[in-house]
């Protein structure tokens, strides 16, 4: 099924105009017209009939512009869709094989145009919105929301790990212990230094006097 997205932006555009002040609608009158005789010229038979009957209900003053409103048109049922709707849905194919456009969609009631009954339903009552969502840069494409993706599943899934542990090796394991501290002594001047050569000395004179000196103090004390 043959619908030229570019002609699609570009009505959605200058449906949008259609509303919108005089001087506005002045500006894009000539893209309007090379539209619709663009459109006119490729659709088909039925396409074409079905827009005729449609403008014939428009007043001539609302002309050119009530062919891309959307309104009923003196219909009493149905939605607002513009008369160019019709035009744009029935453009002749002259080479269904060919895929490389990125204009081509399955038709409604194959099993392949299940996943674009949306599209297809947002054209039957004009929703822009929704059209605009499924034209791609290079192709009509499938939105994610019509996919059932969200961004979140889109996105890589990251859960952060927890901190790690640290790695408490033996020396780590425990502080050293602290020394035990010296039972303080009285408070004075703290001696100095004792050399060990001088001590030796000390002790030998000590002891050498009194092996000696014991008799002599003995008969001292005698007398």
């Amino acid at each position: 099924m043959l619908i030229d997205r570019h002609r699609t932006a570009a009505l959605i555009q200058l449906s949008e105009v259609a509303t919108a002040p005089a001087e506005v609608r002045t500006a894009k009158k000539e893209a309007l017209e090379a539209l619709i005789v663009a459109l006119f010229q490729a659709a088909t038979p039925e396409a074409r009939a079905t827009f005729l009957a449609r403008v014939a209900l428009v007043p001539a003053e609302a002309r050119p512009w009530a062919y891309v409103r959307p309104s009923q048109d003196g219909l009493a049922i149905g939605p607002q869709v513009p008369p160019a709707l019709a035009l744009l849905l029935g453009q002749h194919d002259d080479d269904p094989d060919s895929s490389e456009d990125g204009n081509r969609l399955p038709y409604r009631t194959a099993t392949e145009g299940a996943s674009w009954l949306p599209l297809y339903s947002a054209f039957d009552r004009w929703d822009t919105a929704t059209i605009s969502q499924y034209i791609g840069p290079v192709g009509w494409m499938l939105p994610p929301e019509s996919l059932k993706i969200t961004r979140d599943a889109q996105a890589v899934e990251f859960v952060p790990d927890p901190q790690p542990s640290p790695v408490i090796t033996r020396s780590e394991a425990a502080p050293p212990a602290a020394e035990k501290a010296a039972t303080p002594g009285p408070v004075g001047p703290s001696p100095g230094p004792v050399n060990s050569g001088a001590s030796t000395m000390i002790v030998l004179g000590l002891v050498a006097g009194v092996t000696l000196g014991g008799p002599t103090l003995y008969y001292a004390f005698k007398r």
